[in-house]
């Protein structure tokens, strides 16, 4: 590695580096969470008294909320930021 590569560093790396490590914990427990539901679903599916297809229309909604929920996000979080909230 030449000197160069490490010129651009920071003091900040071990913030970054904390960041990354949070990002991974939370994708790690959404996948564990959904991992967790999904063996159950025909179980709630049986004491919502639901049809396959409306289990599936739930489940839609659920994907359809979190790509809203993204594009939410990108419109507030410049809003957090200017105020000192992240």
């Amino acid at each position: 590695m030449s000197s160069a590569a490490g010129a651009g560093r920071t003091a900040t790396e071990p913030v970054l580096r904390s960041w990354r490590n949070a990002v991974f914990v939370i994708f790690w427990l959404c996948g564990f969470l959904f991992a967790s539901w999904a063996s159950r679903v025909p179980t709630v599916r049986d004491i919502l008294g639901a049809t396959t297809s409306q289990m599936g229309l739930l489940i839609f909604g659920l994907a359809a909320g979190s790509v809203l929920g993204l594009f939410a996000s990108s419109h507030g979080s410049p809003g957090w930021a200017r105020a000192g909230r992240c």
